[in-house]
């Protein structure tokens, strides 16, 4: 039985797509610990703010070697902090047009909405082959 091209990469970008899974559920944990621990030390805002960094880092080089295998650089993290924040404030414009149908509905919208488009721009965008 010979494997179409269709088939390879299809198998690849579902390999892709759950190592990103995988990642970013793994940095949402660091998140929440960074701020559970630094809330006892520092700020509730400033505990949140330092959990979005390591977290995020974490990602971006977990991300750059495993999901994307592209050589980590200033350019790629500060492409990848850009995709982060601009998807963030999108899924919060998501996030308040459907919240008054229902915030269960509006969180998972929003949540799908960003992952998404994260993977998207990361994958053209962030992580693009030279």
């Amino acid at each position: 039985m010979q494997v179409s091209s269709e088939q390879i990469f299809m198998k690849h970008s579902v390999v892709k797509v759950g190592s990103y899974a995988a990642i970013g559920s793994v940095g949402a944990v660091i998140h929440l610990l960074v701020v559970a621990i630094g809330s006892f030390y520092i700020s509730q805002i400033g505990s949140f703010i330092a959990g979005f960094l390591v977290s995020n880092y974490w990602s971006y080089f977990f991300n750059s070697k495993f999901t994307f295998s592209h050589p980590r650089s200033a350019r790629t993290f500060s492409r990848y902090i850009a995709v982060t924040v601009s998807s963030l404030m999108l899924s919060t414009v998501i996030f308040y047009l459907v919240q008054d149908y229902s915030f269960v509905v509006a969180t998972i919208v929003a949540v799908v909405f960003g992952v998404g488009f994260q993977f998207t721009c990361h994958s053209i965008y962030t992580f693009k082959k030279l």
